[in-house]
């Protein structure tokens, strides 16, 4: 993703906090400008608060993760319309000690007209 770059097609989206009990770790991550997080129980997560129409030009969502440690982990990713409104959840999981990318195509996944996202 891009750094911010208003001429970029891509954009990085800051983080609003963490919930849960999750953890920034202070250490530096082995891949480069990658941020390490801890989380010592399950409904830990980062959250992302973003402005109404902030994503309306968007066409793909995506992350890249690599998880650390001994165990495989499951993710919930939720995007939500306002504190009340219509959810789509996506569940997916990582292996441990292997880097995975989530790409979500936006403006099919915000449809929420089907009952599983293909």
């Amino acid at each position: 993703m891009a750094s911010g770059d208003p001429t970029s097609p891509c954009a990085r989206l800051k983080p609003s906090g963490l919930i849960g009990g999750l953890i920034r770790e202070t250490a530096t991550a082995p891949i480069p400008g990658a941020h390490w997080y801890a989380a010592g129980s399950p409904g830990a997560g980062i959250l992302y608060r973003f402005a109404q129409g902030a994503l309306a030009g968007a066409e793909y969502l995506h992350a890249d993760m690599l998880l650390d440690g001994r165990h495989m982990a499951v993710f919930v990713l939720s995007l939500r319309e306002g504190e009340g409104g219509p959810r789509f959840d996506l569940g997916f999981s990582v292996l441990n000690q292997c880097s995975a990318r989530i790409r979500i195509n936006l403006p099919e996944a915000v449809k929420l007209n089907m009952w599983r996202y293909e």
